[in-house]
């Protein structure tokens, strides 16, 4: 919860999840984010994960924190419009390993969905954090890149003294990033 007239926040490459294990009748809503506030001049969010499940997952809220009040948005486009901000933000189950352990699974959709934050070097293992499409949230999960090289020219005969035309193609068949190859 963020309380205050337009506070100035700035939430970037965080997962914010909660669920919900009890009921507590119809207005104890829980919500991966809830703002006091209805303007968001002060607020820079993006590459973002959410998720709220539960019996009463509220998802997102804004105007009041008080049960009955403010402005709940049911999924992430109404959060977007509402703040105009999270653009490359996502809305899904993070994938932790468990309730207590909140390393995240190798399907995790925050996996590549960061963006690198000045100062922000390591996640909470101390584990380095990619500088090209780290991920979202405290763990850092390296995904690996499967690179190959492949060389075609099309020719069967060449002439001696003559000149021929290859074309290289690099690719990279694995989920991770690549940078600095040669």
């Amino acid at each position: 919860a963020v309380t205050g007239t337009d506070p100035t926040v700035v939430l970037r490459d965080n997962l914010l999840a909660t669920t919900q294990t009890s009921g507590g009748g119809v207005n104890a809503k829980s919500y991966a984010i809830g703002m006091v506030t209805t303007t968001f001049a002060n607020l820079d969010s993006n590459y973002n994960g959410f998720f709220s499940s539960g019996v009463n997952a509220g998802f997102f809220r804004s105007g009041s924190l008080t049960g009955g009040a403010g402005t709940d948005y049911p999924n992430l486009a109404g959060w977007q419009a509402a703040v105009t901000d999270d653009a490359n933000s996502f809305e899904a189950d993070p994938l932790y390993t468990s309730t207590s352990d909140l390393h995240l699974l190798a399907g995790s959709p925050a996996l590549l969905a960061g963006t690198p934050v000045a100062g922000v070097t390591v996640d909470f293992d101390a584990e380095t954090r990619s500088g090209i499409a780290p991920t979202v949230g405290a763990d850092e999960v390296t995904v690996p890149a499967d690179l190959s090289i492949t060389k075609t020219d099309g020719v069967t005969t060449a002439i001696p003294g003559g000149s021929l035309t290859y074309t290289i193609t690099a690719s990279n068949a694995g989920s991770g990033p690549v940078s600095g190859a040669t």
